[in-house]
């Protein structure tokens, strides 16, 4: 009783925060924003990067809930989002765990792109379903996009995990592969591609293509839907 007391006024304070700022989005936008920019400095301090994944979960937990309306999520998304959790401490405590570490990232890592792939098809859904376009839906087409190069960024960490020299980092250091693998995503995602991280095995490539086609489509599925739904000044007015 008093957990979920407290997970309600969470929620409630989280109501009113998306209140004040236009919608359930923009608040989950900007958090994401603040991990991604963060994330470099993160690397140093490793407390930071506590504080930067707690929030992203957080706020993606909150999320999925304000979607869910008024039913609870399944139990199997509370499972990966606890796997997620786990996974966020196990990066913390990695001096103390040694071995663990990499044991245990093999088994989480999948959870937590499961955990995020989820809310990818959830927030989609809630795009499709939306009878017009608002300030507010693009910042959700904008959050989608993000977290499909925030998941792909997890997949080529489960590609470092189990296969040997995946990528060529080029100058990246050691301790910034997490840096690195996000920052190959996303520039995978937008079809720039610098050159200075390479995929060197056969799954790496392909893994990147589809990621390449994958930034692409997306692009213009979730356009046309969101031209699909919009609608004229006076028929908004009528409604």
């Amino acid at each position: 009783m008093i957990l979920s007391g407290r997970i309600k006024q969470l929620l409630e304070w989280r109501a009113r925060l998306e209140e004040r700022l236009g919608g359930r989005y923009t608040l989950t936008l900007v958090s994401i924003l603040i991990s991604l920019v963060a994330q470099p400095l993160a690397e140093q301090y490793e407390w930071l990067e506590f504080s930067i994944n707690f929030l992203f979960i957080l706020t993606m937990g909150f999320l999925v809930v304000s979607l869910h309306e008024d039913r609870l999520p399944r139990p199997g998304f509370i499972l990966l989002g606890c796997a997620t959790l786990l996974l966020i401490f196990s990066e913390i405590f990695s001096a103390v765990l040694g071995e663990w570490v990499r044991a245990s990232s093999m088994v989480l890592l999948p959870a937590a792109v499961l955990f995020v792939a989820y809310c990818i098809a959830l927030i989609g859904g809630s795009l499709f379903r939306q009878q017009q376009v608002t300030s507010d839906t693009l910042c959700g087409a904008i959050v989608a996009y993000l977290l499909l190069g925030i998941a792909w960024a997890g997949v080529y960490g489960i590609l470092e995990l189990t296969t040997v020299n995946p990528f060529d980092y080029g100058d990246w250091t050691p301790g910034g592969r997490g840096a690195a693998l996000s920052y190959f995503s996303f520039v995978t995602l937008t079809t720039l591609g610098y050159g200075d991280i390479l995929p060197l095995s056969e799954m790496a490539r392909t893994l990147a293509a589809i990621e390449a086609v994958t930034g692409v489509m997306f692009g213009a599925i979730v356009v046309a839907a969101l031209v699909a739904n919009l609608k004229p000044r006076d028929a908004q007015s009528a409604d």
